[in-house]
């Protein structure tokens, strides 16, 4: 590559200018590419790293609140966006949860459940059925007298 003197430029011809400039440009570009990237990429987006949810236990009837954390300002948001699921396994019933995050007991339940909100690592994925990609989760106690 061509080391650029000034003193030396007037000796040369235009057309070797012009090749001087063009390859220092792309070098130049190159060189200026690599150092944007360098910053770029997906360890430098804001990720969610976990989530919690308040309250971390509650009967009856009970508004959740997911609270996530980040790696990257601002670290921390609530109301969080999420998924939200009552654990029910073999199909029982006895609880309920609306996606604002508001559980209550069926009538006649007795129980205890867990209480499970996911949402997308990445900023900006969607929340949707099937919940694909990588998810945090974050769980709380509910308990049905």
């Amino acid at each position: 590559m061509f080391a650029y003197n000034p003193r030396f430029m007037h000796h040369i011809s235009s057309a070797a200018k012009e090749v001087f400039v063009r390859r220092f440009g792309s070098a130049f570009s190159v060189t200026m590419l690599l150092l944007i990237s360098a910053g770029c990429g997906s360890s430098s987006s804001r990720q969610l790293q976990s989530m919690n949810i308040s309250p971390t236990t509650a009967s009856g009837q009970a508004q959740f609140v997911a609270i996530g954390h980040y790696n990257q300002a601002p670290l921390s948001m609530s109301p969080l966006t999420a998924f939200w699921a009552i654990y029910l396994p073999g199909g029982e019933t006895g609880a309920t949860i609306t996606q604002d995050g508001v559980a209550q007991c069926e009538p006649g339940a007795s129980k205890t459940f867990s209480v499970l909100a996911y949402a997308p690592a990445g900023p900006g994925a969607p929340i949707k059925i099937p919940l694909t990609g990588k998810m945090v989760l974050g769980t709380a106690v509910f308990n049905c007298p």
